[in-house]
């Protein structure tokens, strides 16, 4: 059914990215590579992942099938393998994985599909704000609001320049991390003079630690909207959707 081989670090780097969000995951298996989405308990975050064919060195897949995956089981067991080594997988059912890193074999027993919360359909949004910034620099944003508050509010202000703005305010402190153009790879809000939303610091704190290894993350904000992170982590390509705490008036 399926049958692949990949460095190990790249597959943790994805499972990682998962972890983020959900413990649990289905994972599509198709001729051109593998793709998830799944959604949290409380339907705040969503996450999806595009692991193509050619980041694998081997991949066959000669029936599309779906499978489910304990997340924190696979990650722990992949941390058992060299990062460098490679990681061979062959599916012979949709039941039992087998899974080779260097020495260590592992035959391990998968989850039904259907027990799985269902994968959610992306909703398509358009919003007004796109800013692309280091993922060092959004994960010092989020580091630096964790002790002030519970809540961060990210943002785009035109006047009177151009700037990104993640800011926390506590009960008597507050944090603000400011970059403008200079400090970013693009910035810009289409018929606004300024975009913001707030967000959960939690939420964003599991995303972050996945965000800090990409070059580039691009943010997509509106006003009291999802905010849209999407970034690439080796050739995966990775997006989450997190929903707003919206502020009282």
């Amino acid at each position: 059914m399926f049958k692949g081989s990949i460095r190990t670090s790249a597959l943790r780097s994805s499972i990682d990215a998962l972890l983020a969000v959900v413990d649990e995951a289905r994972f599509n298996l198709t001729p051109t590579g593998v793709s998830v989405r799944a959604v949290d308990a409380a339907n705040v975050a969503m996450v999806s992942l595009e692991l193509p064919d050619s980041a694998f060195d081997a991949y066959s897949v000669d029936k599309e099938v779906t499978i489910g995956l304990d997340l924190s089981k696979f990650i722990d067991l992949l941390k058992m393998g060299n990062p460098d080594s490679i990681c061979e997988m062959d599916l012979q059912d949709s039941s039992r994985l087998k899974i080779k890193m260097g020495s260590l074999k592992y035959s391990i027993s998968l989850l039904e599909p259907s027990t799985i919360k269902r994968e959610p359909k992306i909703p398509e949004i358009e919003l007004p704000g796109e800013v692309i910034l280091r993922g060092s620099d959004f994960r010092q944003g989020i580091k630096a609001s964790e002790p002030i508050g519970d809540y961060l509010v990210v943002g785009i202000e035109t006047k009177p320049k151009e700037i990104f703005i993640m800011e926390t305010e506590g009960d008597v402190d507050r944090v603000t991390l400011e970059l403008d153009k200079d400090d970013l790879f693009s910035i810009s809000v289409v018929g606004e003079d300024a975009v913001r939303s707030m967000f959960s610091i939690e939420y964003l704190k599991e995303i972050s630690k996945v965000t800090s290894a990409a070059d580039e993350v691009k943010l997509k904000i509106g006003k009291d909207f999802p905010i849209d992170i999407s970034f690439a982590v080796g050739d995966a390509s990775v997006r989450y959707l997190l929903a707003p705490r919206i502020e009282a008036d």
